[in-house]
């Protein structure tokens, strides 16, 4: 059963109420342990930042294959328009080619600060977007605002020596909602 008693020697009456100067540096070194278990952050701003930058440009790229490079092969990428979810490389690329298939220019962007958090070696990063296309069919412009919830791990693939992504998607989520403006500029 839970007790709340002191442990001996800490909050006791023996040294006047105060607090045990060993028992003091043994929680200061465990706490300093545990968080070294952790390692340092390796979520830095600029490598993060520039990340998200290749992240989004990459999608408008001439192929899907840079795009693909930000993922680990079994990531997984949750879509409201893929109710199944986008699991590893060959459905990830099918996801980026599908987008594509229209012709029309797709410009997706960062639009806003992200939120980062830094736990167990990852990033977990929540960042605001806008994305936009033609629809040709519709003859609209789309435009879908919403937010990428990403968790990264670290890279240490390179491409000619140099980090092609500094970290690598293993897990994202879209959220966004959708307007639609007709393209016809006639009055």
């Amino acid at each position: 059963s839970f007790s709340a008693a002191a442990a001996p020697g800490m909050y006791s009456g023996r040294n006047g109420g105060r607090t045990n100067p060993r028992m003091l540096l043994l929680a200061v070194f465990l706490v300093r342990a545990v968080a070294a278990l952790d390692g340092p952050s390796n979520c830095t701003e600029e490598r993060l930042n520039a990340t998200i930058t290749r992240f989004f440009s990459a999608f408008a790229a001439d192929t899907c294959d840079t795009w693909l490079e930000a993922f680990t092969s079994d990531a997984i990428f949750l879509h409201p328009k893929f109710p199944e979810g986008v699991h590893g490389t060959d459905e990830l690329r099918k996801f980026c080619e599908t987008i594509r298939s229209s012709g029309a220019p797709n410009l997706w962007r960062q639009d806003g600060d992200m939120l980062v958090t830094s736990s167990g070696g990852q990033c977990s990063l929540l960042i605001p977007y806008v994305w936009g296309t033609w629809n040709k069919a519709s003859d609209e412009i789309m435009i879908n605002s919403g937010y990428e919830s990403l968790q990264l791990r670290p890279s240490d693939a390179t491409v000619d020596g140099v980090g092609r992504f500094d970290y690598l998607v293993m897990h994202g989520i879209e959220l966004f909602s959708r307007s639609a403006v007709p393209f016809s500029f006639d009055g």
